[in-house]
């Protein structure tokens, strides 16, 4: 490390400190000298008004130069209210308030594709003014893979072979007050996708997730196995342009590939690196740790 550049203190805001990707980027900074401060979710108290002042379990947080937000789905709202909070006290945050709910929100998401004209397969954000026959022609009909907005890991989607299929499931979930979207099967993908990672502008590595039989999500959490890939220009290229569209410095940005187009599925803000180590394609970690030191030590 240069004589310049001192140890960070880096904040880790997570509800799993136990997790693959914590307990890789916590050893990765420990060996570098830095230090992590594992911080949990559920241990802040904060207003929303900004008329009190945030603390945790009770006291005021821990002074830290840095903070990487590691934020499930379902703690979105709680997790980007606490990163704001920090924001504006000038703490460096690999990812940004912003940028992490308009990637939770799908129709800010996918409005954000289509102004980039980056091809997304066919979505629908349901709402509640459309019966659910015009909801499923709208998307334009079955087979749709509908999926609730607060899941990750592939959690919460389900394809709906038939229209009476779909009609049951969005009423379902109607009945929940669940927040879900209908999306276009693209069948020719033949249940594999593209994972790239990404980082401040650079493309780091890509790698193809296949699922299991008779499972179409390809995810890894879900079963779906992982090689290595080396992708085109363009479609590393729709990688890169798809994580500075929505704001992300550190993403996991999502393509499906067919013989005939690349389709942009989802851009991850708490991309997992495990299936990037399994395929031995480096210590992804590390490239994240020297960002924030750039960021916070580089001149400008």
């Amino acid at each position: 490390m240069p004589s310049s550049v001192r140890p960070l203190r880096i904040g880790l805001l997570t509800s799993d400190a136990e997790n693959h990707f914590c307990r890789s980027f916590t050893a990765a900074a420990e060996a570098s000298g830095h230090e992590i401060i594992p911080l949990f979710i559920n241990g802040f108290q904060h207003d929303p008004q900004d008329r009190l002042p945030l603390t945790y379990y009770g006291n005021s947080p821990p002074d830290f130069d840095a903070l990487v937000p590691r934020i499930a789905p379902a703690l979105t709202a709680d997790g980007v209210e606490i990163i704001r909070k920090f924001e504006m006290r000038g703490v460096v945050c690999l990812a940004s308030s912003a940028a992490i709910a308009a990637c939770r929100d799908q129709s800010t998401f996918y409005n954000s594709m289509q102004a980039a004209s980056i091809p997304t397969p066919k979505t629908i954000v349901a709402t509640p003014d459309l019966a659910p026959d015009r909801l499923i022609e709208a998307a334009g009909g079955p087979p749709l893979v509908i999926k609730l907005s607060e899941t990750g890991r592939g959690e919460g989607a389900i394809l709906a072979h038939t229209f009476e299929h779909a009609e049951a499931l969005i009423r379902d979930l109607r009945k929940l007050g669940a927040s879900f979207v209908l999306q276009e099967f693209i069948d020719a993908a033949g249940g594999s996708d593209i994972r790239c990672l990404v980082l401040a502008g650079r493309f780091l590595a890509a790698i193809e997730r296949r699922a299991k039989p008779g499972d179409f999500r390809a995810n890894l959490h879900q079963g779906a196995t992982a090689h290595p890939v080396t992708l085109p220009k363009e479609i590393r290229l729709m990688s890169i342009l798809a994580a500075e569209r929505m704001g992300l410095e550190f993403a996991g940005v999502d393509i499906m590939s067919t013989d005939e187009t690349a389709y942009l599925l989802e851009v991850n803000a708490s991309p997992g690196i495990k299936g990037f180590e399994n395929a031995s394609q480096g210590e992804f970690v590390r490239d994240i740790i020297k960002h924030l030191v750039d960021r916070l030590f580089s001149p400008r």
